[in-house]
């Protein structure tokens, strides 16, 4: 249940973060509002030596990111306003509570590590200095949905750096950067 609640929850902060800092027009939004809307589905390769294959129904991000798609109404606006978000937007201070949300942006941003595989993991970005670990489950009725949740995060250089200082905004990026580069194999 939280696995959902969590879901809308991001997407709502996403919104409500590309709004106030004036990279969606709430007009765009009001537009969409009440427009039927079918996410598309897909299949694409999470193991490209192995040839496993994935749903991106499994991944809240992609339904997330092929929402945010439909608003900008292309690939390249869409990666320039999360470009921007980027940078305007500081580290979002957090408590483990929060952190929750969170994981559904590792699940796409590290999916070549997990393979969709339930383990505990550790995403590692020298750029951003970061650490995560974290732990994939499957959720849904066939165990398919596939959710991250945090465990801890660490700064290599500054260690003093408190622990609830989360990139969002550079991390969102970075997993929408993944979701261009999904090896899709079906549409």
């Amino acid at each position: 249940r939280d696995y959902h609640q969590n879901y809308v929850k991001l997407l709502q902060e996403i919104l409500e973060d590309l709004v106030n800092n004036e990279l969606l027009n709430l007009q765009v939004l009001l537009k969409l509002y009440n427009t039927e809307y079918q996410l598309p589905t897909f299949k694409f390769k999470t193991d490209l030596k192995k040839g496993e294959v994935e749903s991106s129904w499994n991944y809240k991000m992609i339904q997330i990111f092929e929402i945010l798609l439909a608003f900008y109404g292309s690939r390249s606006s869409t990666m320039l306003a999360l470009e921007k978000l980027s940078e305007r937007m500081n580290d979002k201070i957090v408590n483990e509570r929060e952190l929750s949300k969170y994981g559904h942006i590792l699940t796409l941003l590290d999916y070549k590590q997990h393979k969709s595989h339930s383990d505990e993991f550790v995403y590692s970005n020298s750029e951003l200095d970061l650490q995560i670990k974290y732990t994939v489950n499957l959720y849904g009725n066939r165990h398919e949905e596939v959710m991250a949740q945090i465990k801890e995060m660490s700064f290599y250089t500054n260690p003093e750096l408190p622990k609830n200082n989360f990139p969002f905004a550079q991390l969102l990026q970075k997993s929408f950067t993944e979701f261009l580069r999904l090896s899709k194999i079906q549409n």
